[in-house]
C-alpha cells in the first residue's frame, strides 16, 4: 500500500475511535498544509453526507490551529458550514461539518468563463452577507479568493476554509505567518503588516474582479502598485457603474482608500439600482445633442409607420388573447401551458410588463425563485423602464424572502409599496420583517393594513405570523382559522391554510395537517391548486412513514397530479418513484424511473434511485436467487452522467461503497 492508503487507514481508525462509529470516512477530498478534509456518511438509514476536516496540532508554529476551531464554533450564519461535533487527540482535531454541495467560483468560472454581472452582484452581495457577519464575531477569514466560495443549489454562497483565521486580537504582524495566494492577497499583508478588516476587502474585490473579467488578476506586489493598475484599467469594460464603483473601492493599493468595512459594501450593493440608474441619466444629458439632430426625421419616420397600423392592432389583440389565456391555466394549475402562452406573449411585446409577471408568476408557483431573482434582474438591466413595475418588484421582492435574503426583500417589497400599496406588497413586507425578528416594523405593517377597516384579515394573518415565531402557537391557530373562515382573497387564504398546516406539521400532528389540506382541496378554488397538492403529499408521506401506511397510496396521487399538471421536475418523478418503492410496488416504481429517464436523460439521479431500487429487491430474495447485473449496468449509466457531481454527492458515495463490497463477494 502506498502512503495515501495507509493515510486513509489511519484516518479511519481515529475516527471510529473519536465518534463511536458514528461515521464512515468515504474519500480524501482535499489536503494542504494545515490538514486535510474527507467526505465521510453518517452510519444509519439516512446515510447523511458530512465533512470531516482534521487539522493537525504539529502545525502550530504556522498557524494557531486552536483559532480555526474557535471561529467555526463561534460564526453561526447560514453562509458558513455548520459544526455538527469536535473531537481531537494528541495529533490533530477532528470537526464534523455540514458538507457543502455546489461548485466554487474557481470551477464555475473555468467551466463557463466570465458571469453575467446580475448575476455576480447577486452572489457577491451574498458574500458580503457572509463576511461581515464573520468580522461581527471578531474574526479576520484572510483567504478570500474564488477557491474559497462556493455556489449550491439554491443560489446561496457558502465561505469555506477559515485554515487561516484570525480572531481580531490576534493580528499577525509577522510575514512569516502569510498564508494565501498571491493573486487575492492585500499589498499590506505581503508586507507583514497587521490585518484588519480591509484586508478581507481587497480579497473580496480581487474575487468580484475574477467573476466579472472572467479571468484571474495580476499576482499582488507588496511595494509596486502596476498590478493593481491594471485591474483598474481593465475594469473600464464592465457595463454596471456600481460594480466599477465598488471594485475601485475594493481593490485601492493603499487600504486607507479601500471599503473600511464590508456593512458600506452591502449598503452600496442595495443601492445598486439607484446609483446605475444615475449614471446612465447623467449620460442621456450628454446625449441631448444627438437626439435633437435624430428629431429632424420624425416626420419620415411617423408617415413610415402609419402603414403599420392594422399590425399593431393585430398584435396587441392577440398579445391579450395569450395573457388571458395563461392566466386562465393559471388558474387551472395547468402551469406548462401558462409557462408557453406568456413566453408567446413576451415574442410580441417585449416592452410589455404583463408577459414577464406572468411568466416569473409561473416560475414562482414552482418554487423556482432563483430563476425569478435573476430573470427579473436581467429584464430590470435591458429594459430599465420595467424596474417601476409594482408586480415585477414585488415577485422579486417575494422570491427574495422565500430565499431567505430578507435585505433585498424589504428593499424589493418597500419599493413595490411605494408604486403600489396594495395588501400583497405590504403583506410579504411584514413576512419579512418577522422572520427578522422585528416585530415592532411588523406591528407597523398591521397598523397600515387595519387602516380605515380595509385588509384587517391581512393585518390577522401577520398577527398569526407573528405570534407563531413568538411560540405563541394557539393564538397562531385561532388567527390562522379566522382568517381562512372570513377571507375573500384567494391568495391570502392560501397563506392561510399552509400556514395552519405547517404549524401543524411542526407540531407532528399529522392528522391535523392533512385535515386542513384535504378540506381545502375539496373546495372549488383550490382543487387543483399546486402548493396546497405538494403540501399535501409531503403530508401523506410522513403520516405513512409514522404508521399509517395506507397512506403511501394517497401520496402517490398527489405526486401523480402534481406531475400531470406541468409542475414536474426530476425530483418530482423520484419522489414518485420512492412512494411506491416504500409502497413495495417495485414494478410501479421501475416504470416511474423510466419515464424520469426518458424526460430527464441526462440526468443522473434516475440511474441512481433504480440503484437503490434493485439492492432492495435483491436484497429481499435468497441467495441463490440474487442477481446484480442491473445494479451494475446502472451503476455504469449513473457514473457516466454524473460527471463531477460523482465527487460531490453522498447518495453516490453509498453506492460506490456497495459497489466495491459486491465486487470484493463476487457478485459483480
Amino acid at each position: 500500500m502506498n502512503d495515501e492508503q495507509n493515510r486513509l487507514i489511519e484516518v479511519k481508525k481515529d475516527i471510529q475511535t473519536l465518534f463511536q462509529n458514528r461515521y464512515r470516512v468515504v474519500a480524501l477530498l482535499g489536503r494542504g498544509g494545515m490538514g486535510e478534509v474527507y467526505l465521510a456518511v453518517t452510519n444509519d438509514q439516512a446515510a447523511i453526507q458530512r465533512a470531516i476536516k482534521i487539522i493537525h496540532k504539529g502545525n502550530h508554529s504556522k498557524l494557531n490551529a486552536y483559532d480555526e476551531v474557535e471561529a467555526l464554533t463561534q460564526i453561526k450564519n447560514p453562509g458558513v458550514p455548520k459544526i455538527i461535533e469536535i473531537e481531537q487527540n494528541d495529533k490533530a482535531f477532528f470537526i464534523i461539518q455540514e458538507y457543502v454541495k455546489g461548485k466554487s467560483f474557481q470551477k464555475i468560472v473555468k467551466e463557463s468563463g466570465r458571469v453575467s454581472e446580475d448575476t455576480v452582484l447577486l452572489w457577491m452581495q451574498d458574500v458580503a452577507k457572509i463576511i461581515e457577519a464573520v468580522h461581527n464575531e471578531g474574526f479576520l477569514h484572510l483567504d478570500i479568493k474564488p477557491d474559497n466560495i462556493i455556489i449550491q443549489g439554491d443560489g446561496k454562497a457558502k465561505l469555506i476554509d477559515f485554515g487561516v483565521a484570525q480572531k481580531l486580537e490576534k493580528r499577525s504582524d509577522g510575514a512569516g505567518s502569510i498564508f494565501g495566494s498571491r493573486y487575492y492577497t492585500a499589498p499590506e499583508r505581503l508586507r507583514g503588516e497587521p490585518n484588519d478588516y480591509r484586508t478581507d476587502v481587497f480579497g473580496y474585490g480581487a474575487t468580484f474582479y475574477f467573476l466579472v473579467m472572467g479571468e484571474r488578476p495580476p499576482a499582488i506586489k507588496p511595494n509596486d502598485e502596476a498590478p493593481i493598475t491594471i485591474m483598474k484599467r481593465k475594469l473600464e469594460s464592465v457595463q454596471s457603474p456600481v460594480i466599477r464603483f465598488i471594485l475601485q473601492n475594493c481593490i485601492s493599493f493603499n487600504p486607507d482608500r479601500r471599503y473600511q468595512n464590508f456593512r458600506d459594501i452591502h449598503s452600496d450593493l442595495l443601492q445598486k439600482d439607484l446609483y446605475n440608474q444615475a449614471v446612465l441619466n447623467e449620460e442621456k444629458k450628454r446625449k441631448t445633442r444627438l437626439y435633437g439632430i435624430m428629431a429632424m426625421f420624425a416626420a419620415g419616420i411617423i408617415l413610415i409607420a402609419g402603414g403599420g397600423l392594422y399590425l399593431n392592432t393585430a398584435r396587441n389583440n392577440r398579445y391579450d388573447t395569450l395573457i388571458n389565456q395563461g392566466e386562465t391555466y393559471m388558474t387551472s394549475s395547468n402551469l406548462k401551458k401558462a409557462k408557453k402562452c406568456y413566453q408567446q406573449a413576451i415574442k410580441l411585446k417585449k416592452g410589455e410588463p404583463a408577459g414577464y409577471q406572468g411568466l416569473y408568476e409561473t416560475y414562482t408557483a414552482k418554487k423556482e425563485y432563483n430563476k425569478v431573482i435573476q430573470g427579473i434582474l436581467e429584464l430590470f438591466g435591458n429594459e430599465p423602464s420595467m424596474s417601476d413595475s409594482a408586480e415585477l418588484r414585488y415577485l422579486l421582492g417575494n422570491a427574495y424572502y422565500e430565499n431567505g435574503d430578507y435585505d433585498q426583500a424589504e428593499y424589493n417589497l418597500k419599493k413595490a409599496v411605494a408604486l403600489k400599496p396594495s395588501l400583497e406588497e405590504h403583506l410579504v413586507l411584514g413576512l419579512t420583517y418577522c422572520a427578522e425578528g422585528r416585530y415592532e416594523k411588523a406591528q407597523q405593517v398591521i397598523q397600515d393594513l387595519r387602516k380605515n377597516g380595509k385588509n384587517t384579515d391581512g393585518a390577522d394573518y401577520l398577527s398569526g405570523q407573528i405570534s407563531e415565531k413568538q411560540n405563541d402557537e394557539s393564538d397562531a391557530i385561532s388567527d390562522y382559522k379566522q382568517v381562512i373562515d372570513e377571507t375573500k382573497n384567494h391568495a391570502l387564504k392560501q397563506r392561510a391554510i399552509l400556514s395552519l398546516a405547517g404549524l401543524y406539521r411542526h407540531r407532528k400532528s399529522f392528522y391535523d395537517e392533512i385535515n386542513v389540506l384535504e378540506t381545502a382541496q375539496s373546495e372549488d378554488a383550490f382543487a387543483n391548486n399546486i402548493p396546497i397538492r405538494e403540501q399535501l403529499g409531503e403530508a401523506y408521506y410522513y403520516a405513512a412513514e409514522n404508521g399509517g401506511r395506507s397512506y403511501y397510496k394517497k401520496a402517490l396521487d398527489q405526486y401523480q397530479k402534481l406531475i400531470d399538471s406541468g409542475f414536474s421536475s426530476a425530483q418530482t418523478y423520484r419522489n414518485l418513484a420512492i412512494c411506491y418503492q416504500k409502497y413495495g410496488n417495485y414494478a410501479q416504481a421501475d416504470a416511474t424511473l423510466d419515464q424520469m429517464i426518458q424526460a430527464y436523460p441526462d440526468d443522473y439521479t434516475g440511474y441512481m434511485q433504480r440503484c437503490y431500487l434493485i439492492l432492495e429487491e435483491e436484497e429481499n430474495k435468497d441467495q441463490d436467487q440474487r442477481d446484480y447485473s442491473a445494479f451494475e449496468t446502472n451503476y455504469r449509466a449513473m457514473m457516466n452522467r454524473a460527471g463531477d457531481a460523482a465527487s460531490d454527492d453522498s447518495e453516490i458515495a453509498v453506492l460506490e461503497s456497495r459497489y466495491e463490497e459486491l465486487q470484493e463477494k463476487g457478485w459483480l
